[in-house]
This record gives C-alpha cells, structure tokens and sequence, in this order.
C-alpha cells in the first residue's frame, strides 16, 4: 500500500516549505509518483487545479477531445500531462517532469495514473492546505498528513 504524506519542513534559515511525496511499503520515497503526479499537483495548486480538475473530469466522462494529442494537454513548469491516447492510456492520465528520469523527450518512462489516483491525490492536497489555512504554517511544521494512494 503507498502512502501519500504532505507536510511543511523548516529550512536551517527558518523559511518553510511544502513536502509532497509518496512513499512505498518500506517507506522508502516512490520517486515515479512523488516527480509526477504530486508534483504536478502542488505546482498546479492552488491557482489552477480547478480548471486541471475540470480536465480531467471531462477526460473521465468521454467529452474532452485535445487541440493536439503529440502536445501537452495540461503543463506547470515543466510538468506536463496528457488526457487521451496516444500518450494516455484508456482509463488514466500520462504525466512526465523534465526535470527528472520520467521525462518523454529524455527517453524517460511517462507516469500512467487512474483517474482515481489523480482524484485521491488531488483531494489529499486540498484538504492538507485546508488545514495550513486553519491551523497557520507555523504549527503544523514536522507533522505528516498521510492518506492512502488508491492501486487503481
């Protein structure tokens, strides 16, 4: 079971920054889904993961059909995704970072995620900058909020 934990972790010069990543059953870090999906998510938070939502919903029901299907359908700094075949698969969504291994034009391995994932994911995220907006940064530095990544 992979494990999804968002946090805030002080710098040695008392700034304070977001964690989001995905652990494996050992604990150790799931790079593949923490460089990609999670990524994409924090990027895209919280200015525009409406409109990538709205996206994805359409890409679930059948109705979106992309501009271009060789481009990006949705991108944050260098974090791009697709929605429909042929970078997607049927049933999911293909997320690829450039800055790291899981990168299309690096010859990397695309992430393939369920919509399921995307939503749990999404989700997770909302309700964790739900509680920094309640509880106040300062407070909530060292804790984990975790949540379980769907397999499907």
């Amino acid at each position: 079971m992979k494990k999804i934990i968002a946090g805030l972790f002080e710098l040695s010069n008392r700034s304070l920054v977001y964690q989001y990543y995905c652990t494996e059953e050992d604990s150790s870090v799931d790079r593949a889904i923490t460089d990609t999906l999670l990524d994409l998510i924090e990027q895209s938070s919280p200015d525009y993961d409406g409109e990538l939502e709205e996206l994805v919903l359409q890409a679930e029901a059948g109705q979106y059909v992309s501009p271009n299907p060789r481009l990006p359908d949705w991108g944050a700094n260098e974090t791009n995704i697709w929605l429909v075949p042929p970078m997607a698969k049927p049933g999911c969504v293909c997320i690829t970072n450039e800055y790291t291994d899981f990168s299309r034009d690096d010859g990397g391995e695309p992430q393939q995620f369920t919509y399921a994932q995307f939503k749990a994911a999404l989700a997770h995220w909302r309700e964790f900058m739900r509680h920094v907006e309640r509880e106040g940064k300062e407070k909530l530095v060292g804790k984990r909020f975790e949540a379980v990544l769907p397999d499907t």
